[in-house]
């Protein structure tokens, strides 16, 4: 079972419109490979937000106000 999740092979049934990874776990190719837009969870600080944005669309923070310049 952990290893259908982790590799994402449920999303043929599940057909989800994005994913939700742990940041920690970014980059991930099969993350990569799913092509949906993907939020990480749970960033605790701005210095993994700049870390894990080049690699997701989203976050989801806890803790603090993130600040993400464009």
């Amino acid at each position: 079972k952990k290893w259908l999740l982790k590799r994402l092979k449920l999303n043929n049934v599940a057909k989800p419109d994005f994913v939700s990874y742990e940041f920690r776990r970014l980059p991930n190719k099969y993350v990569t490979k799913a092509a949906l837009p993907t939020l990480a969870w749970t960033l605790h600080d701005n210095t993994e937000t700049e870390t894990v944005l080049p690699y997701c669309d989203n976050i989801i923070f806890e803790g603090f106000i993130p600040k993400i310049d464009k």
